[in-house]
């Protein structure tokens, strides 16, 4: 066995000698890291020196505490089952994993080469054993699937994702034979490859199949003294229901367990530091101080650690069986004897960043180069920062020849080279006579590691899913009002079928809604759903409150053109943008952008440079990146000489982001002050002194702005930061400040009035949707106070090195919950804040935890807006019924700001002491985990707590009469028109669409989508298509995702195809036989008249008028058997009278 020391490992040069070891012998390694952060770290850097990672896997840890109540993320699992697969088939040369994960067991390697099976093209299939099969191995029947270890069954199609997969299967049968495997896209539901074959792994760590819940139950009673039935685990795993935390009774599903090391090959080397036992000692006390504090938990039954971990011991002998390299950044003391000791001659470069406040910033790194001997490569994380560097150093005649990677730059002779990788670490290796030099130590900043997500969101969808339909919801139908929707009924109409959508108005008045007309209806918005008064079929009422809200929409619509118009005659200001300072300044950035960051910074830049003063919202939910992008705003319009107001709705938040941007502009000449109530009345009185003077160039403001607004002396910005915070006799002063200055607003909810503006084109929109990497959804438990889980949630979170947040918004008592805590956590420094506390207390405070002097803050709801603390991430929300939906989304936002799962936990007293509506509130935001929902949240707060108080009493009175959604097509539509210059109409209808009947069923049967929801986003796709391109699109994806279309599905998208030509010609109604066509005109139909007439006149038995707007067309018997032959005649006749063909 290979037992060797490898010493003086400085910088990134263990990762440079593991890939040569790679790359010389054929051995499998095993890199052990000291830690998580480590491990990756080290994952991407070998990426970079082997050239690719089709051999190289980082296998990845739980993210929760032993014993815990949470499960592991369902990608963690897939991963780590991945990893698992490819080790036991010798397919993965080089596996990166930290202590903490090695010390866990494992399923034996059996589990795995037992349960996995490959399914080819013609393989016979059965469906119900397939279903059968993928339950028992873990795997969720949904809808449609988007996650790993999903499964769905639709007629002949069978969707699943299996954790080996960078996509999820769709199999598509013939018969009882696969047809075709194909990839498909989770995000949009549309194939990418067809594929020969494909894998089925198991998706948990254990199977859920009766002989196994039969061997869990026994090996339960066998290992615990409770009574089974007192235990949730026990109970759970007994109906085939898998429960949170499961992985920590691992053993009790298979005969023994396993360890990484029985998955590796006998000539694996392991590599690890020479502090290996150290660190996993720290490990297996940890684990046992944690049992002995659970063991006895009521109700919980927990493993003895033996059962889960390696110990020390264990480690060190598993290691014994391999090849072993003991590693560490110090020299090895050695012999001439010693032959198993080698010493790298590794060295750190000397400081070389870059200091902008120098008249040559680059002299050290000019210096390095001219003195080396060697040569150099550059590197950096990303080719957005590879060019920003470069055009750092261009100017300074530093010009590094760019090549593709490490490989390139070893076979080239150039001295100087740059390229794109992220190895966070530079080193000297003296040994071959190279430098590598990384990016943060020319820059001084370190850029987070992390992936981009692989599927960008899609806003469009974002933004649309505010109008879906749900059973049950109170929904309005254009015509006839506000009614309930019900659901969906399939009825037998003139001896075909067809599907209805059933809406309950008063008096228990039914109205059926064909599928085909699922336009006409939006979900309503705007009353809390227990005030809602529903329309009478029939009645006046409905046409009185639409009049109305018409006409008060084009009131609306005047006043927003109006302020739009005066803001594009006013004097504009241009901003031009300093290139070079520019990349400088967003160089320093030292995050890596989304691809949405990004376009709503490309966004706001085009807008300053342009000849119109920008109005822009930026849209994004909370820590996605919105304050970065008004820093680059801020930065153009300083280097233009102008100044920049930026309002905050806290004092808090005022604080922070003075920091923020003094840090941010520390390189810069740029005054940045601050107003709030802190600030002493003098030194109010010197800044405003200096900001009329222009010696100001940026203030951060709170309301204490608006009560007397300076005269700026050339104010050019102004930044709105968390708009729904602002009531609107703020909005109404900065409206004095805005006469020319460009305008953009921050937002994580947006108010419906801001979205209606920027839907209906008079504000521009930037949505933010994309996370940053490495950011999960927050695991979110509504809850009654208990001591022991505070206890253990705050335990959770102190023992993974993090903090917590413990809101009480109650300044009387806060300090009485403080102590309570300090009662019930004996060993924690706690801290307390709330707005009452002087400047400097309430700064040394937040200092203080965000030092770590702190583990836990209790504080108010001062900590909503735009605290950024990364290490904390569990809150604890005392009251949460007493707080708003939007405002619960903020203070949630405040963790989960990192690569950690995070938890937040609303405590409330009984279900039965809280209101209707904050019950409602908390079912929302507990449901909505995902990130990127900010819309959805400000869509649920609008219907929970009416217009009113989001849009102010005028207004809203007209959206609680006909709903938000339908009044802001009204608003869109007085814009459009008044735009256009024609006279408004408050009495033509809102949409008009041809009525079409082809005389054969058209609908999507139950059997091909079963899911009732999916089938009506279906539905509203097809009757909202206003092309034949986007209908055929539509086509196209809805047999890929559901098999090929059944004949009535067929029928569906004829009646569209022909409503579609008869919208577009000015045709009311269209019904069609085997023998007729009855067709019903507009007014005014684009179609050859005078052609129409003299046909009329010329064949009189074939055309016929019944009155002066419905046409009959006989037709020869037997020639419109078919829809396809009624579509096709129905065509052929609108293109002889089209005015094309007659011009």
């Amino acid at each position: 066995m290979t037992r060797l020391r490898w010493g003086e490992l400085l910088g990134c040069s263990l990762a440079y000698e593991v890939a040569s070891l790679y790359k010389q012998h054929e051995s499998p390694l095993l890199l052990i890291a000291d830690d998580t952060e480590t491990a990756n770290r080290l994952y991407h850097q070998l990426q970079f020196f082997i050239g690719g990672n089709s051999d190289l896997f980082l296998f990845p840890n739980y993210e929760t505490l032993a014993y815990d109540q949470f499960s592991p993320d369902e990608n963690i699992l897939a991963k780590r089952l991945s990893i698992l697969s490819r080790l036991s088939s010798k397919s993965c040369r080089i596996c990166i994993v930290s202590v903490a994960t090695l010390l866990q067991r494992l399923p034996p390697r059996t589990f795995l080469e037992t349960n996995s099976r490959v399914i080819s093209v013609g393989d016979q299939f059965n469906i119900e054993d397939f279903r059968s099969r993928l339950f028992s191995l873990g795997y969720t029947s949904v809808s449609q699937v988007q996650a790993y270890g999903e499964y769905a069954i639709r007629g002949s199609i069978v969707d699943f994702y299996s954790p080996n997969s960078d996509y999820p299967t769709r199999i598509d049968l013939w018969d009882d034979c696969i047809d075709s495997l194909r990839y498909f896209n989770p995000d949009n539901q549309q194939s990418i490859d067809k594929i020969n074959s494909a894998s089925v792994l198991p998706a948990r760590e254990f199977l859920i199949d009766k002989k196994t819940i039969e061997s869990f139950r026994y090996k339960f009673r066998s290992n615990f003294t409770l009574q089974p039935d007192q235990c949730f685990v026990y109970s759970s795993i007994s109906e085939s229901i898998i429960p949170a935390g499961i992985e920590y009774y691992l053993p009790l599903f298979h005969d023994e367990t396993a360890t990484l090391f029985d998955y590796l090959c006998d000539d694996t080397i392991c590599i690890y530091p020479n502090t290996l036992s150290e660190i996993a000692t720290k490990h297996t006390d940890y684990i046992e101080e944690r049992y002995q504090l659970l063991a006895y938990t009521k109700e919980r039954a927990l493993l003895k650690p033996a059962l889960l971990y390696l110990d020390n011991d264990e480690l060190l002998k598993c290691l014994g069986n391999f090849g072993n390299i003991e590693t560490q950044t110090f020299k090895y003391r050695t012999t001439q004897e010693q032959n198993d000791i080698r010493n790298f001659k590794t060295r750190i470069p000397p400081p070389v960043a870059l200091d902008q406040l120098q008249k040559n910033p680059t002299q050290k790194l000019e210096k390095f180069i001219q003195n080396y001997n060697g040569r150099i490569l550059v590197t950096a994380p990303s080719q957005g920062y590879l060019e920003q560097l470069l055009e750092i150093l261009t100017p300074h005649r530093i010009c590094p020849k760019l090549v593709e990677n490490w490989q390139a730059f070893l076979q080239s002779s150039e001295k100087f080279c740059i390229c794109c990788a992220d190895l966070y670490q530079s080193v000297m290796l003296d040994d071959i006579h190279i430098t590598l030099l990384a990016y943060h130590d020319i820059v001084a900043k370190v850029p987070s590691i992390g992936q981009q997500s692989k599927q960008a969101r899609n806003v469009a969808a974002l933004i649309q899913s505010i109008g879906d339909l749900e059973i049950g919801s109170a929904t309005v139908h254009q015509d006839h009002g506000v009614g309930r929707f019900t659901g969906i009924k399939t009825m037998d109409i003139g001896g075909y079928l067809s599907e209805f959508c059933v809406l309950e108005y008063a008096d228990s008045d039914k109205l059926y809604v064909p599928v085909t007309a699922l336009h006409l209806l939006s979900r309503y918005t705007g009353n809390p759903s227990a005030h809602i008064k529903l329309d009478k079929l029939g009645g006046r009422q409905w046409n009185v409150a639409r009049r109305k809200a018409t006409i008060k929409a084009y009131d609306v619509a005047a006043e927003l053109l109006d302020i739009h118009a005066r803001r594009n005659i006013s004097a504009n200001i241009r901003f031009e943008i300093d290139h070079p300072n520019y990349h400088v300044f967003a160089c320093d950035f030292p995050y890596t952008e989304t691809a949405d960051q990004e376009s709503a910074i490309d966004d706001v830049l085009q807008d300053m440079n342009s000849d119109k003063s920008m109005d822009r919202i930026v849209c994004g939910d909370v820590g996605f990146g919105k304050t970065e992008v008004a820093m680059r705003a801020a930065f153009i319009a300083v280097h233009n000489h102008k100044q920049v107001a930026v309002l905050v709705p806290t004092t808090l938040l005022a604080i922070q982001h003075l920091e923020a941007f003094r840090e941010r502009f520390a390189k810069w000449p740029v005054r940045i002050e601050m107003l709030s109530r802190f600030v002493s009345n003098s030194r109010k009185k010197e800044i405003l002194a200096a900001i009329q003077s222009g010696n100001v160039d940026i203030v951060i403001a709170t309301h204490t702005l608006l009560r007397t607004p300076p005269n700026f002396a050339h104010l050019g910005l102004i930044v709105i930061d968390e708009e729904h915070c602002f009531g609107v006799q703020d909005k109404e002063k900065i409206k004095s400040l805005r006469s020319s200055a460009d305008v953009l607003t921050l937002t994580a909810t947006p108010i419906p009035r801001t979205l209606s503006m920027s839907l209906g084109g008079l504000k521009s929109l930037s949505v933010i949707a994309t996370p940053p990497p490495g950011r999960q959804a927050i695991k979110t438990f509504v809850t009654q106070w208990d001591d022991e889980l505070i206890y253990e949630a705050c335990n959770r979170e102190l023992r993974r090195g993090g903090q917590v947040f413990f809101i009480h918004n109650e300044v009387r008592t806060i300090d009485d919950v403080a102590e309570n805590l300090r009662v019930l956590l004996p060993d924690v420094q706690i801290g307390v804040a709330h707005g009452q506390m002087s400047e400097k207390n309430l700064e040394q405070t937040m200092m203080n935890f965000y030092n770590h002097n702190y583990n836990v803050l209790v504080c108010t709801t001062i900590i909503e807006s735009g605290i950024d603390i990364p290490n904390a991430n569990t809150m604890l929300i005392n009251r949460a019924d007493r707080l708003g939906l939007a405002q619960l989304h903020q203070l949630r936002g405040r963790v989960g700001r990192s690569h950690h799962t995070a938890y937040a936990y609303l405590l409330i007293p009984t279900r039965t002491e809280i209101t209707e509506d904050a019950e409602k509130r908390l079912q929302v935001i507990e449901s909505l985990e995902d990130l990127s929902i900010g819309f959805t949240i400000a869509s649920h707060d609008l219907e929970i707590r009416g217009a009113g108080e989001l849009l102010g009493e005028e207004q809203s009175g007209h959206i609680h009469k006909v709903g938000f959604a339908m009044y802001n097509d009204l608003l869109k539509r007085a814009v459009e028109t008044l735009k256009s210059g024609l006279l408004p109409n408050v009495d033509q209808p809102l949409d008009t669409v041809a009525e079409i009947n082809l005389g054969e069923p058209a609908l999507i049967p139950p059997d091909y989508i079963p899911d009732v929801n999916l089938r009506l986003v279906f539905y509203r796709r097809i009757a909202s298509a206003i092309d034949k391109e986007s209908l055929a699109a539509l086509k196209v994806e809805m047999i890929d995702r559901f098999g090929a279309l059944p004949d009535y599905a067929k029928n569906l998208y004829t009646n569209a195809s022909v409503r579609i030509i008869c919208h577009n010609i000015g045709i009311r109604k269209l019904i069609a036989n085997e023998s007729e066509l009855h067709i019903y005109f507009e007014e005014q139909p684009k179609l050859n008249l005078e052609k129409l007439i003299a046909m009329v006149k010329n064949e009189p038995e074939k055309y016929r008028f019944v009155g002066h707007k419905k046409l009959i067309i006989a037709e020869d018997e037997n020639s419109m058997e078919t829809v396809t032959a009624r579509q096709s005649k129905i065509q052929g006749f609108f293109e002889l009278l089209s005015l094309e063909q007659a011009a």
